[in-house]
């Protein structure tokens, strides 16, 4: 059987190249889905010279030549030369068709998205496996940054793209700190954004780092076409001003607040903390609903807002 299929492919390889010469010699003005299906090989073969990856060469070279087929099948009904062009591809067609005659259908237990992307890795890197992951067994996967995962002619397998996982090692304090259920937000390398939650935490014997396994609800072509990728982690987001701590007063309430200059003059401003680290808070003014609480009229205090003047270590007694 698999020489039966390699001599299909061969064939279908060789009238792939007697189509692309008669498309050459075709001349006359085609209709504008011709014109984007040029436009889609064009774009295709420049983006070829910046990969240097040869799977994706190769499943580029694929979607070339589905895409000159499609212009081929067009072009066959409308040109004088059409009979020869419509021919060749209904002799690619039967061949495509014997190919996938002996095909079995399988139905799959669990429901999800078909990929064809296989590396062996299947069984070792399945969601039953994660709570023994450590940082030492990924690395001795030896699977590098970048790399695609290759399509299989023979295996398949089915992705839950709702429930998707990414683990990585760190050893940042944010990581330290990180809990099960904490919601993220990953940065992909090309830009997209998925939001994301801490589902294992797991200490690594003889290491500060932590190995944490992050879940996202989404799945896109980048995360299933590379087993390993670079991202960002965001872990926490608010919106609000950004000061240093050391410029955050107490009073004997427990309210928050800081010292601003105006024209000479020192006012007190009340802020609530949004999110604080070792060095900076987010903070926000009060609202009248908050001032209303603490029985102050809101009229008679400042606000803070971007560019104020902050005093860091203020003498309190000069604040009205």
């Amino acid at each position: 059987m698999a020489d039966d299929e390699d001599d299909l492919k061969k064939k279908i390889e060789e009238i792939d190249l007697k189509i692309q010469d008669a498309l050459c010699k075709q001349e006359g003005y085609f209709p504008t889905d011709i014109k984007n299906l040029e436009k889609q090989i064009d774009d295709k073969v420049k983006s070829i010279n910046s990969i240097t990856d040869l799977q994706k060469v190769s499943e580029l070279k694929k979607d070339i030549s589905n895409i000159v087929t499609k212009k081929a099948k067009i072009i066959g009904e409308l040109s004088a030369r059409g009979s020869y062009i419509k021919e060749l591809t209904e002799e690619r067609e039967k061949y495509e068709s014997e190919l996938t005659e002996g095909s079995e259908y399988i139905v799959a237990p669990v429901a999800g998205m078909v990929s064809y992307r296989v590396d062996g890795l299947e069984n070792t890197l399945s969601p039953n496996s994660i709570q023994e992951l450590t940082e030492e067994k990924l690395e001795n996967l030896g699977i590098k940054t970048g790399r695609i995962v290759p399509v299989s002619n023979e295996e398949a397998k089915i992705i839950n793209n709702f429930n998707v996982r990414i683990a990585t090692s760190l050893d940042s304090a944010a990581a330290k700190e990180a809990k099960i259920g904490d919601k993220v937000l990953i940065t992909l390398s090309s830009g997209i954004e998925i939001d994301a939650k801490v589902e294992y935490v797991i200490p690594q014997d003889g290491s500060d780092k932590i190995l944490i396994v992050f879940c996202l609800n989404n799945l896109n072509d980048e995360l299933i076409d590379y087993r390993k990728i670079s991202f960002n982690i965001t872990w926490w987001s608010k919106s609000g001003l950004k000061v240093p701590n050391d410029v955050i007063l107490e009073d004997n309430e427990g309210n928050t607040f800081v010292i601003k200059e105006k024209a000479g003059t020192y006012s007190k401003v009340f802020v609530k903390i949004l999110k604080k680290n070792d060095k900076y808070s987010i903070v926000e003014n009060y609202s009248s609903e908050d001032f209303e609480n603490l029985g102050i009229d809101a009229s008679t205090y400042s606000k803070i807002s971007q560019y104020d003047m902050i005093l860091l270590y203020p003498d309190l007694n000069k604040i009205k």
